[in-house]
């Protein structure tokens, strides 16, 4: 939606609302992008004093968007999500009857 509309016309700032890093692949054919993540119940009034000038947004942001999906070339290995259930790379022990008390999880030891 973003490209259609940045290629109907030359003047186009788009409002993102978003949690965190997106991926922008229309970047290049907006004039601005205005980044403001989980705003409160304010933030009409805020983005509003943004674009007519009001206030200067001269933050910086806190993370690095990315260009392209996988930019930094992360593999598997090291973002492993979920272990394989049939060989778990971690183990917590949850119960009170462990052998030793003093190890459990429940009263602050190690598992």
């Amino acid at each position: 939606m973003v490209e259609a509309v940045a290629a109907a016309s030359s003047k186009v700032v788009v409002v993102a609302s978003v949690p965190g890093a997106v991926l922008m692949p229309w970047s290049t054919s907006v004039e601005a992008i205005l980044t403001n993540f989980m705003p409160g119940q304010q933030a009409g009034n805020a983005i509003a004093d943004v674009l007519f000038g009001k206030v200067n947004p001269s933050a910086r942001l806190p993370l690095t968007f990315p260009n392209k999906e996988n930019e930094t070339a992360l593999a598997p290995s090291q973002w492993p999500g979920l272990p394989d259930p049939s060989n778990p790379t971690y183990c917590l022990l949850y119960t009170s009857d462990a052998a030793d008390e003093e190890d459990s999880v429940e009263t602050g030891g190690r598992p």
